[in-house]
């Protein structure tokens, strides 16, 4: 009846999970059995290539157009759930020939959910106290219209300060910063149709 071997990992099970990067969808992945991430962090499904592999969000093709390599960066805190889909699957996932990988997003209800981790930045004493790496996370959800519209909104974030203590005091530290923000709003047109729509920004410096 079934002829595609289907695994799944729900935004709990990743947050629960001891697993190193915690930050990185990436990472989690590797929680599943027949994924392997390796040493420049690229995905290998079912032992394929990483572009062998179809990335789908929310039913939408987020694979990078020219490499197909997965290098979007979302939260974990605003995933539902991840499919990983390997053997022989529907033709609708023709592009995938070593499997697909898709991840379904946070929906809003009519009651106020949010959740946060790593807010707060750890503090290094290297030639005087800077802050550390930073990766804060965090999800808020609710009604925008209670019973008719919904919003989700996940934003994730990273801050790495580089320090050389070769060089002198104004040039011996480089910094760098990373952030992504998925907003998705849900409304109920009509009792029977349902519009969803998903907005991603990413900046990288």
């Amino acid at each position: 009846d079934q002829t595609a071997t289907e695994q799944t990992l729900t935004g709990a099970q990743m947050l629960d999970i001891p697993f190193p990067v915690t930050h990185d969808l990436k990472a989690a992945m590797r929680a599943l059995p027949g994924v392997v991430q390796d040493n420049t962090n690229g995905i290998h499904v079912n032992g394929g290539a990483e572009n062998q592999t179809l990335y789908l969000l929310d039913g939408f093709n987020l694979g990078d157009p020219l490499a197909g390599t997965f290098d979007t960066r979302l939260s974990i805190e605003g995933i539902q759930e991840l499919n990983v889909e390997t053997g022989t699957v529907s033709a609708e996932y023709g592009k995938g020939s070593a499997g697909v990988v898709a991840v379904s997003t946070r929906t809003g209800d009519d009651r106020i959910r949010y959740s946060a981790t790593n807010f707060f930045p750890g503090i290094d004493n290297n030639k005087g106290f800077r802050i550390g790496s930073w990766n804060p996370r965090f999800n808020v959800s609710g009604p925008v219209r209670r019973g008719r519209v919904w919003f989700s909104d996940s934003f994730w974030g990273q801050y790495n300060q580089t320090v050389i203590k070769e060089l002198p005091p104004g040039a011996d530290a480089a910094n760098s910063l990373r952030y992504s923000n998925f907003l998705h709003v849900q409304a109920n047109l009509t009792p029977t149709n349902i519009a969803s729509f998903g907005f991603l920004a990413s900046m990288w410096n």
